[in-house]
This record gives structure tokens, sequence and C-alpha cells, in this order.
């Protein structure tokens, strides 16, 4: 299939991504990979953006140009090594290549991490289980997949001096709107390099990607840009490209179709 052949060739391109190509499940604004360390109990991380994304080479009805409203996500430190995460991928407010607008309320995300290691080594690992929350239409405009999606990821990072590296994989399962009683199983996955010198400053980039049975399955993402610490929060802005894949999916609302996109994210963290 030449599609998935470019589509795994752009993986293994990228040594960041021998592991796998990505979930956007239960990724935050700015930033998809999660952290595999723990918050630890009484610790709470809220980030919460703007996103912007274009779809180029589509036709007159399709979508073209979708902004995320707010996208969150809450994680929560409920024990030592386990977290909880709430995410929401914000309200969508889309047009079409011919200009007609639509909106919806974007769906909400559940996960649990567990982190297996012991806190303050430099290497972490652990699980993922996560589901979406099926409350985006698909028809008439396919800005969502009005499905159920559940998720499994094995999470590891590397921690060393001046910045981290991070790998999520594993499969998820997403519910077919376009056939009753279909799901679609894929292998996902993603890594980030985070580089973090001394001073306020530091850059990222990131591979997002999954790949599957079904036509269209094979997309991946580069998403790059800069956190600082601006005193109120920890602020990231970023911009992300499709490197494989074409512009068709089955209710991703561009989650990985997107030819381009811009976004900005605040993270507070909060102990009590």
């Amino acid at each position: 299939m030449p599609r998935r052949a470019a589509a795994l060739s752009a993986c293994l391109a990228f040594p960041l991504m021998m592991i796998a190509p990505a979930s956007f499940a239960a990724g935050g604004p700015g930033i998809i990979t999660v952290p595999a360390t723990s918050l630890g109990p009484g610790r709470m991380e809220v980030s919460y953006g703007l996103d912007y994304s274009v779809k180029n080479g589509v036709d007159a009805g399709d979508l073209r140009k979708l902004t995320r409203v707010l996208p969150l996500s809450v994680r929560f430190g409920v024990s030592r090594g386990v977290d909880v995460i709430v995410g929401w991928r914000g309200g969508l407010i889309a047009r079409s290549a011919d200009g007609a607008k639509y909106s919806d309320w974007g769906d909400p995300s559940v996960s649990t991490k567990i982190t297996l290691t012991d806190s303050g080594r430099p290497v972490a690992a652990g699980l993922m289980f996560g589901f979406k929350i099926p409350s985006t239409r698909y028809l008439p405009h396919r800005l969502g997949s009005d499905a159920a999606d559940v998720y499994i990821q094995a999470v590891a990072a590397q921690i060393f001096s001046g910045g981290e590296f991070r790998v999520n994989a594993g499969v998820a399962i997403s519910g077919d709107p376009r056939f009753a009683g279909s799901q679609d199983d894929m292998l996902t996955g993603s890594a980030i390099l985070m580089i973090t010198p001394a001073g306020p400053f530091g850059v990222f980039v990131e591979l997002a990607g999954f790949t599957g049975p079904k036509e269209d399955d094979d997309k991946l993402q580069c998403r790059g840009g800069t956190s600082f610490d601006a005193g109120f929060g920890t602020v990231t802005l970023y911009g992300n490209a499709q490197l494989a894949g074409n512009a068709r999916d089955f209710g991703t609302a561009f989650e990985a179709t997107g030819s381009w996109g811009i976004g900005a994210s605040l993270t507070h963290t909060i102990s009590f």
C-alpha cells in the first residue's frame, strides 16, 4: 500500500519514532506526549490554550480551518505513582473550503497513568489507560467521530541534565462512525525531545502519529516550539505540520490531518 509505506518510512526516518508511529487522545494543549513521572499526592497541573489548524487540498464542502477554543488538560496526583488526567480538546469552530461555518462541543477524555519506577530516578516508566467520551457529532460535518475510543499506552522518559526525552507507545481501539458496530484498531505513539538549558526558556520537537489496517489510517505529525516561565505559569508556543498521510479521516477533526497549525498554552502547577 503506497500510503502506508510512505507513512511508515517517514516514521523510521526519525530515530525518535522507532518504537511506534501516536495517540492524540490524552495529550494536553501544546504538548501531546504525556510524562512518565507522576505529580505525587496533593498536586495538580492545569493546562489550557488556543489552537488553530488548516487543511490544504480539500473539496469545497469539506472542513478546511479549525479553531480549538480553550483545550484543557487537568492532571491530578491522586497517590504516589498514580495520576488521573481529565482532558477536553476544546470547543470547535470550523470553516469549510467554501466559507460555511460550523461548531461543536469537542470531546472530553479520562485516563489513569501508573508510574512503575521509583520517584527521583532519571529513568521513568509506566502504563496509561484511557477512553474518549463521544460528545462531538460525526454527521453532517465530521467534526468528531461520535464514538468512544479506548487506548492503552506504555510511557517512558529519560531525564538528563538540561532536558528530557519522552516516549508514549501503544494501541487504540477507535469506534468507526461510518459503519454500525465497526471499529479501527491502531498502533499509536508519540515522542518528544525537550531541551531546557539554564534560564527560563526551553525548546522542544515532537513527533506523533498512528497506523492501522484501514484506508487513510497512516498519519504522522511534527510539532515544535518553545516553553518559558512567565511567572504566572509556563507558556508554550508551538507550530505543527503533517509529515505523512492525507487530509482524509473519519472523525479526528484535524488531530492528525491538518496540513499545518499554530497554538499557545498556559500551564499552572498547584499544591494543596
